[in-house]
C-alpha cells in the first residue's frame, strides 16, 4: 500500500489532537449500520471479473456498472485521509479496514461504529503501538464485564474475545479494559460507548461524547470528494483494475 497519505497527515495534524491523541476514523463503503455507498466503474470485460457487481434491486439481475469498495483512514479534525483501501464488491468492509491499522499512527484515538465491534480489531489496534487507542459505539446487545463504577458515572469494564474468535486466534489476550460511557441525547435513544482511555480524569466522559459525534466528518469528506470532486460522475473511467487503482489513488491525493 501506498504510504504518502501518512506523510501528508503528518505534516497537517497541529491543533488537531484530543488531549494530546491524533483523532481517526474508519470508514467504509459500503457497511451496514453506516450510510453505505461505493464507485462505479466501467463496464468493460476486466473490471467486471475483476470487481464484480451487486445484485439488482429485488432480485431483478446485476446492476448496471461493476462497483468497488472503498475503506478510507481518515482524520476527524482536520479531514485529511491518512490512507485508503481498495477492493472487488465481494470484498468484506471488515477486511478492508483490516488492512488500514498499520497506518493509524501513536497517539491516536480511532472512531469506530457498530459494525466494528470485534474483539481482534481492538487489539490489532490497541497493543501493536503505542498509545493506540478504539471509541466503538456498543450494539444494544452487547455484553462485557462489570469491574466498577467510575466517579465520573462511567464504567470500568473488561471485554472478552467470543468463543469462535477465541478458537481461530488462540494467541489473543484474554481481556481487553476500558470504559462504558452511556449517555442519552434531548428525544434521542440510549447510546453506550466503549472506549479504550481508562483515566475518567483524562478523558471526561462529556469530551468523549462529543468526540464520537465528529464520526459525521467521515460524511463529508466522502461528500467533498463524490459529489464535489467526481462531480457526481457517472463511473470513473480507468477500464481495467488497475488502471481503476491508480486512477482512485490520484483522485484521493488530489483530494488531500
Amino acid at each position: 500500500m501506498v504510504r504518502w497519505f501518512g506523510e501528508a497527515y503528518s505534516s497537517a495534524r497541529q491543533g488537531t489532537t484530543l488531549h494530546g491523541l491524533a483523532v481517526y476514523g474508519a470508514k467504509g463503503k459500503v457497511h451496514p449500520g453506516i450510510d453505505g455507498s461505493h464507485l462505479r466503474v466501467q463496464d468493460s470485460d476486466e473490471n467486471f471479473a475483476f470487481f464484480g457487481k451487486p445484485g439488482g434491486r429485488g432480485g431483478s439481475g446485476d446492476a448496471g456498472y461493476p462497483q468497488a469498495r472503498i475503506a478510507v483512514l481518515l482524520n476527524l479534525r482536520s479531514r485529511l485521509l491518512a490512507d485508503a483501501s481498495f477492493g472487488p464488491f465481494s470484498t468484506s468492509e471488515q477486511a478492508l479496514a483490516r488492512e488500514l491499522v498499520p497506518s493509524i499512527s501513536d497517539n491516536s484515538i480511532t472512531v469506530l461504529d457498530r459494525g466494528f465491534v470485534d474483539f481482534k480489531r481492538f487489539e490489532s489496534i490497541t497493543t501493536k503501538g503505542v498509545q493506540r487507542h478504539v471509541m466503538v459505539r456498543l450494539r444494544n446487545n452487547q455484553n462485557f464485564e462489570g469491574l466498577k463504577l467510575l466517579p465520573d458515572g462511567t464504567a470500568l469494564v473488561r471485554v472478552r474475545p467470543h468463543r469462535t474468535t477465541r478458537r481461530a486466534h488462540p494467541d489473543l489476550p484474554d481481556s481487553i479494559e476500558g470504559r462504558v460511557v452511556a449517555y442519552q441525547h434531548d428525544g434521542g435513544k440510549p447510546c453506550r460507548l466503549f472506549v479504550t482511555m481508562t483515566d475518567w480524569e483524562t478523558y471526561p466522559a462529556k469530551d468523549l461524547v462529543e468526540l464520537y459525534h465528529e464520526r459525521w466528518e467521515l460524511e463529508v469528506g466522502y461528500d467533498e470528494l463524490k459529489t464535489h470532486m467526481f462531480e457526481r460522475a457517472e463511473c470513473l473511467r480507468s477500464l481495467s483494475p488497475t488502471n481503476v487503482i491508480q486512477e482512485l489513488w490520484g483522485l484521493l491525493l488530489v483530494y488531500n
